[in-house]
């Protein structure tokens, strides 16, 4: 087999979320974002799923209405660069979203 782009087009929408898994409402306040997240069964995990169609990257700021953000990982696929993880620093809820790319971002809450 080959894997290809579309293989972690994929893997962005899959590897961090589960059959029980509820979608829950998530906004933008940047036009160009179009984001879906997704709440775990026990409630304890945020998977939100970012992608930027323009030619800026975006700064993402993380709030999570009524719960408190304790980890944050990401992972980002660009033109080239597929599913790498992103360095996010301890206590920082913020997620650059490169132009013209998908962004996976796993809080735990």
């Amino acid at each position: 087999y080959t894997v290809t782009p579309f293989y972690y087009l994929i893997k962005h929408f899959s590897k961090h979320i589960d059959a029980g898994d509820q979608r829950v409402s998530a906004t933008s306040a940047h036009g160009a974002l179009s984001v879906s997240a997704f709440k775990n069964a026990a409630g304890t995990k945020l998977t939100v799923i970012i992608i930027n169609a323009s030619t800026s990257q975006v700064r993402v700021d993380f709030k999570a209405t009524g719960e408190t953000i304790s980890a944050i990982e990401a992972y980002q696929s660009k033109e080239g660069s597929y599913y790498q993880q992103l360095d996010v620093e301890e206590g920082d809820d913020v997620v650059v979203a490169a132009a013209s790319s998908i962004t996976t971002v796993v809080l735990d809450i």
